[in-house]
């Protein structure tokens, strides 16, 4: 294995133990595969998930304690090539069963508060999004091939389309290898 982080080697281990699809380079990624695979995959075949998702917002005080976070949620996108999945999963608090909010009280002693989530179910875009990532792939790939460089009035036909291939499929491999 050439490059690997932390998330990597966790979602090795998860997809030996059945919970993901396959392995993950980014965190976020690796909790929207259990989500579809564990929740929404099986609810949409009428069986009952296998999941829940439980949202931990941060405490107000926790943020005050660190000058560098600005923001009090941070969102994030799944991997950088997936954008239709960024969208659709940029917040999770929505998909989530249960909220549970720690906040300060008058004393100073911390309370935790468990709140009942929206249980929002992406059920049709799900879907959409299993396969939105290898179409605009291969729309890419396609579109290279027939109107990329090198120009066809500046170089040989053949030697023109044969580079247009070979930058398609190397395309092709590095998506498979990041994604």
């Amino acid at each position: 294995m050439l490059f690997s982080n932390c998330a990597d080697f966790i979602t090795r281990a998860c997809f030996e133990g059945g919970l993901l699809s396959r392995p993950h380079a980014f965190p976020k990624a690796a909790v929207v595969d259990m989500l579809g695979h564990l929740i929404f995959d099986r609810i949409n075949q009428g069986k009952a998930p296998r999941a829940e998702l439980i949202y931990f917002r941060q405490a107000a005080a926790g943020r005050a304690a660190r000058p560098h976070q600005r923001f009090a949620v941070w969102h994030s996108i799944v991997s950088p090539l997936r954008f239709a999945q960024s969208l659709a999963y940029y917040r999770l608090e929505q998909f989530a069963s249960a909220i549970v909010t720690v906040e300060a009280d008058a004393d100073g002693d911390l309370q935790a508060r468990v709140l009942g989530g929206r249980k929002r179910y992406p059920l049709r875009a799900r879907r959409f999004l299993k396969h939105w990532h290898a179409c605009v792939i291969a729309l890419a790939c396609a579109l290279w091939i027939a109107l990329g460089y090198p120009r066809a009035d500046t170089a040989p036909i053949a030697s023109a389309y044969t580079a247009r291939v070979l930058m398609a499929c190397g395309l092709l491999v590095i998506n498979a290898l990041v994604s």
